[in-house]
């Protein structure tokens, strides 16, 4: 289901001439990883541009890099920005923190441009959509405790936070549509089935990390009939309460990923809007 609706969006999305795809391969020494990049390009311009580090979602057991190819491609061509989607390891194969050291290899590779992708390494923003939404709340913490990598802003779209929001399904959440509770249980299972230590688990776990200060601006975009609705609510309302700038949107009647599954859809379209006000505020402004 999750590669068709991506194909669909990929077949049905416009041409981008200004918009150069590669992939890459890096390898971190000190993390031992090999991670795959997929990197946007916008070729209109010669200046440094600021970068956006993209983690997809798919409930930290499936999905791809190239997922979001028809958004990131938009994003690219219309912000002027250079983006780096991840390809990171995927439980249960890869439990956490593969996933982590993943993106975490990523991001430092971003904040020492060589100058090949004429990067401004001051303009880093971390975005991610569900699961990639977690992984992002949860990389720009391990980022700000374990290196001085500036972040500029965080854009989290309906992220997958809290493993407790796994009660047996009842008749209220059967028929969430696209994620509901026996997903949600499942994937954290297998996203957390091997043990790690306290201080790692907080960053597999954002919404139960006590210290959010000192964190970057942050976009919070959810759906009111969403399983995540509450978490993103009170993980949004944290932030604040730690001093972190946050604008929480919520948009009626919508589902998770709603913005992918019906991009026609009337608050599709706003929720795209706002993404792309989002990102101009966190790295332009």
């Amino acid at each position: 289901m999750v590669n068709a609706m991506s194909d669909a969006s990929i077949a049905a999305m416009p041409p981008y001439p200004n918009v150069n795809i590669n992939s890459i391969n890096l390898h971190d020494d000190e993390l031992d990883n090999d991670v795959q990049l997929q990197i946007y390009t916008n070729t209109t311009s010669n200046e440094k541009q600021p970068v956006i580090l993209y983690l997809h979602g798919g409930g930290f057991v499936m999905g791809a890099a190239h997922h979001a190819q028809a958004n990131l491609s938009r994003w690219c061509d219309e912000l002027g920005v250079t983006i780096a989607s991840v390809e990171y390891r995927l439980a249960p194969e890869h439990p956490f923190p593969a996933a982590l050291n993943d993106c975490f290899a990523a991001l430092k590779w971003l904040s020492k441009d060589t100058g090949d992708q004429n990067i401004d390494t001051q303009r880093i923003a971390i975005v991610g959509d569900s699961a990639g939404g977690g992984l992002a709340a949860g990389l720009s913490l391990y980022a700000r405790d374990h290196s001085d990598i500036p972040i500029s802003f965080q854009l989290l779209m309906w992220p997958m936070l809290d493993p407790t929001n796994t009660k047996p399904v009842d008749s209220s959440e059967s028929n969430k549509i696209l994620w509901n509770q026996a997903n949600n249980k499942f994937a954290w299972d297998a996203y957390l089935k091997t043990d790690v230590s306290d201080d790692m688990r907080k960053y597999a776990i954002p919404f139960l990390y006590d210290d959010l200060s000192r964190l970057p601006p942050t976009f919070i975009g959810v759906g009111d009939q969403d399983l995540f609705f509450e978490e993103n609510q009170d993980y949004a309302t944290r932030l604040k309460e730690c001093g972190v700038h946050v604008d929480f949107k919520c948009y009626s009647g919508g589902f998770h990923g709603f913005a992918v599954a019906n991009p026609a859809a009337g608050i599709s379209k706003q929720f795209n809007k706002d993404l792309l006000s989002a990102l101009k505020f966190g790295l332009f402004e």
